[in-house]
């Protein structure tokens, strides 16, 4: 129903088509742009090592920029959060879904903080707003910097991205 307005067409439209329809875009996603293969969020790599440099230089006192910001669309957004940890990664359950966490106006947010207390440097990281706790770092909202470089070390140090896509 439209406007209050019923057509024919609802009629060939019922809940089960419309599940099935979304589960099908799901799964379209979760191979083209999740998990589903492992290059997907591999590509994000590069960003990721772009946004650690600027964080490091930061805090080795390189910049001054207190804030380094990108704008990108989901399909930038949604491999970077899976290649974080984000997101459930069981290949063809009904639970993936790339909407809760690649919505419209979707939105990652890396915050570099410096204790008062020890002088140590702390990261958290936002999605959509909202502070979620990176995985790897035992459920913690701020995860002190170096936990973080040895969480993300094989795509810091180890990952080339030419070497991953050489043909």
């Amino acid at each position: 129903m439209l406007y209050n307005v019923t057509t024919e067409w609802c009629s060939l439209v019922d809940q089960t088509f419309l599940n099935r329809l979304e589960y099908s875009e799901e799964l379209d996603t979760f191979y083209q742009q999740g998990p589903g293969y492992k290059i997907n969020n591999e590509i994000s790599a590069v960003l990721l090592q772009d946004i650690y440099a600027y964080m490091k230089n930061f805090t080795m006192g390189d910049t001054t920029i207190v804030g380094n910001l990108r704008f990108a669309h989901a399909e930038t957004t949604l491999p970077l959060m899976i290649l974080l940890g984000y997101g459930d990664h069981t290949k063809l359950l009904a639970s993936w879904s790339s909407s809760a966490l690649a919505p419209t106006a979707s939105n990652i947010d890396f915050r570099l903080y410096r204790s008062n207390t020890d002088q140590k440097y702390y990261v958290s990281v936002w999605i959509q707003e909202i502070e979620a706790p990176l995985p790897g770092c035992n459920g913690a909202m701020y995860c002190e910097l170096s936990k973080v470089e040895e969480i993300w070390s094989y795509y810091l140090n180890d990952y080339k991205f030419e070497e991953a896509c050489a043909v």
